[in-house]
């Protein structure tokens, strides 16, 4: 156990260390001016490290929650509308719809930079790798909600918290640690960690995740629209934490 904790610390300074090495170079400006978001680290962590630690660790991508089927896909239309169909459709009928930028570029890179590299690529990282591999030493002993679970939760969410505290900020340009940030993403790591552990699949909690920023990055929220985002919201994580999800991927046959 002191062992994988040593590692994945490891880990993850060598990615705090990563994103303070990017953020010096024209690298980092000139994707944010033509993608408009900072794909490299996101890459680098979430994508080309997840391959290598399967290839080289030889663990199996359901290790880590990461599969894909109709089951899960029923599942990921099902939050995907709860999440951004209704809000953005909330805004249409208003006639208040307010892209943040008017642009088809802005709108496909946001899609796919906030649901697939920054949500399920996140929960790869963080609820694939990180509690995946403390749930393979430390076990799942525990029973939360009617399903089994371990300390891999509890410490993927801490990891997830510090990612959001600011410390990389801190060194580049002398901003205070973001406390706050920390205990909120701490709180929401631990939700996704559970959630992950009812849904199953890392690609229906990264979906889930994606959804809680992707609405409000796309557009400038009207009242309405917000109130209906974080309704679906809610709703997503009931379906989550109540099953339903689970029942529906279980009643789609391949």
């Amino acid at each position: 156990m002191t062992r994988i904790l040593l590692l994945l610390t490891a880990l993850f300074t060598l990615h705090g260390l990563f994103i303070f090495s990017v953020a010096q170079t024209p690298i980092s400006s000139l994707q944010t001016k033509y993608l408009h978001w900072n794909y490299t680290h996101q890459i680098v962590f979430f994508v080309i490290l997840p391959i290598l630690i399967l290839t080289f660790l030889k663990r199996k991508s359901t290790d880590y929650g990461l599969y894909w089927n109709r089951n899960v896909a029923a599942s990921v239309a099902t939050l995907l509308g709860l999440t951004l169909v209704l809000p953005f459709a909330v805004d249409v009928v208003q006639g208040e719809l307010n892209w943040k930028q008017g642009n088809i570029v802005y709108v496909i890179s946001t899609l796919f930079f906030q649901l697939i590299l920054s949500g399920c690529g996140e929960e790869l990282y963080f609820r694939g790798i990180y509690q995946g591999e403390i749930n393979r030493v430390a076990g799942r002993p525990w029973t939360i909600l009617g399903n089994r679970c371990g300390m891999g939760f509890l410490i993927a969410g801490l990891f997830f918290g510090l990612a959001h505290l600011g410390v990389v900020e801190c060194f580049l340009y002398g901003s205070a640690l973001n406390l706050v940030a920390f205990l909120i993403t701490f709180i929401i790591g631990c939700f996704l960690g559970l959630a992950r552990e009812t849904a199953g699949s890392i690609l229906v909690i990264g979906i889930l995740h994606g959804g809680i920023d992707t609405y409000s990055a796309l557009v400038t929220p009207t009242p309405a629209g917000q109130i209906v985002h974080v309704l679906g919201l809610g709703a997503a994580f009931w379906l989550v934490f109540s099953g339903k999800l689970r029942a529906l991927e279980n009643s789609i046959k391949d």
